[in-house]
């Protein structure tokens, strides 16, 4: 399970998500390594998407709102997201 505190606004959803559970199932969508804990993205049975990825430091200039974070994720993935999706 991963203990992730969601809270965003998605519009599709027209209303504030505030979860402490991670929304339903997670689905594999995508990943770029072959074991191991990697930079993966994930799919939810709220139409939402869930990627784990490297935490950016605090020092990258970009202002993050509580409950936010920044992950870095190599550009593969979401290549690979992509081939998944069609």
């Amino acid at each position: 399970m991963l203990g992730l505190r969601l809270s965003y606004y998605h519009p599709r959803l027209e209303h504030r998500v505030n979860d402490s559970k991670v929304p339903g199932a997670l689905k594999h969508l995508a990943t770029v390594c072959g074991s191991g804990s990697c930079p993966t993205l994930y799919e939810t049975d709220r139409g939402t998407y869930v990627v784990q990825g490297y935490v950016v430091g605090s020092d990258a200039g970009v202002q993050v709102p509580a409950g936010e974070s920044l992950v870095e994720i190599p550009a593969e993935l979401l290549a690979e997201a992509i081939r998944t999706l069609r």
